[in-house]
């Protein structure tokens, strides 16, 4: 699907498939013929560069958050952008209007990406012009992983605050949380072989490992995600 020309897609999805991580092996196929695990990465962290996310606020969009698409959509672009519209039913009827034109011939290196959970809720003007698409399907070797597993695979660990927009935006409740923590524990395991990290996937192994065989009790995932942060910032601390 990679692609330099200006278009506008339309993808139907649940709501839960519009987060970042469902979407990011998609995003990185229209940017890239063959997406490389960091930029798929960056995007289901919502971090990369190319990529505009608009969002609804209480359910409806912001005029000014249009005015500054356009604006950017004017200028001439030396990469592709893709501009991410979720919810595209909630799309005031002005808002949509003043998109006509531009999501009829995007400029050279402007992509829109419109997604909703129900097409026919779409203005029809604004629906005649965008490109039904299905979202691409990773391979067994591409799946993407949980941001929590990016998190918490790190070689520097991050901030509380990185943790909390994470948990707030991927939230894993205590059965994906048990899965979550395996996939971590595997990581850090593979990587004693390499002789300069022995001794910090021991520390990080065995605060893992504590959380692995404690599991969390319901409704208490969040919890236990901070609880891990700390041990593995004190197991960091003390190397």
């Amino acid at each position: 699907m990679n692609t330099t020309s200006g278009t506008a897609y339309l993808f139907q999805l649940s709501r839960e498939q519009q987060h970042p991580q469902s979407l990011a092996y998609t995003l990185a196929s229209i940017l890239l013929a063959q997406p490389t695990k960091n930029e798929i990465d960056l995007i289901a962290q919502q971090k990369h560069p190319q990529i505009r996310w608009l969002e609804p606020e209480k359910r409806t969009y912001k005029k000014s958050d249009f005015e500054l698409l356009v604006t950017e959509v004017q200028q001439q672009q030396a990469v592709p952008l893709i501009f991410v519209i979720t919810q595209a039913e909630l799309l005031q009827e002005s808002i949509a209007n003043s998109l006509l034109k531009t999501l009829e011939e995007p400029p050279k290196n402007i992509i829109f990406v419109l997604l909703t959970s129900n097409e026919l809720r779409i203005l029809p003007t604004v629906r005649s012009r965008l490109i039904k698409q299905e979202p691409i399907q990773a391979t067994n070797q591409e799946r993407i992983p949980h941001p929590l597993v990016v998190f918490f695979t790190r070689e520097q660990l991050g901030s509380q605050k990185e943790l909390q927009e994470v948990l707030a935006k991927n939230p894993a409740d205590d059965i994906e949380s048990a899965e979550i923590l395996d996939q971590i524990l595997l990581y850090w395991h593979q990587k004693e072989t390499f002789p300069d990290q022995i001794e910090k996937c021991n520390r990080y192994n065995k605060a893992l490992l504590f959380f692995i065989n404690k599991p969390p009790m319901p409704g208490s995932s969040r919890l236990l995600w901070r609880s891990l942060y700390m041990s593995l910032f004190i197991a960091t601390k003390n190397q």
